[in-house]
């Protein structure tokens, strides 16, 4: 029998952070479907745009500090109608001043918002 999932990424951004950004954002999923005791790699890529949060000033930063990306089938911490999920995570390090995650001039896709073509 095959079975279907959806493989979740989250993002858990630095506490320090202004209490108006997210606590964890969806950045990616994948639907597999597989057979018992199968198994599939799965690749994600995760632009530097999903790391920034827009300031109260309205500029879109990444800020230095301890990131955690988690991935499973639910958002982390949370228990299913079948039980508790295996989440993964990784976390790392952003060091430095807080900077512009693009060089809006050097996006060139006519279709989607400059910000999010690069």
């Amino acid at each position: 029998m095959i079975g279907e999932e959806v493989v979740q990424v989250y993002l858990t951004p630095p506490s320090s952070l202004p209490d108006y950004t997210p606590n964890v954002q969806l950045v990616g999923f994948a639907r597999v479907s597989l057979k018992p005791s199968d198994m599939e790699l799965i690749h994600f890529s995760v632009s530097a745009y999903l790391l920034s949060f827009v300031d109260d000033k309205g500029e879109r930063l990444i800020y230095p500090g301890s990131y955690t990306f988690s991935v499973g089938g639910a958002l982390p911490g949370k228990t299913t109608a079948v039980g508790d999920i295996t989440i993964d995570t990784v976390s790392f390090d952003i060091d430095g001043d807080a900077r512009q995650p693009v060089a809006l001039s050097s996006c060139t896709n006519d279709y989607i918002p400059k910000c999010l073509a690069c």
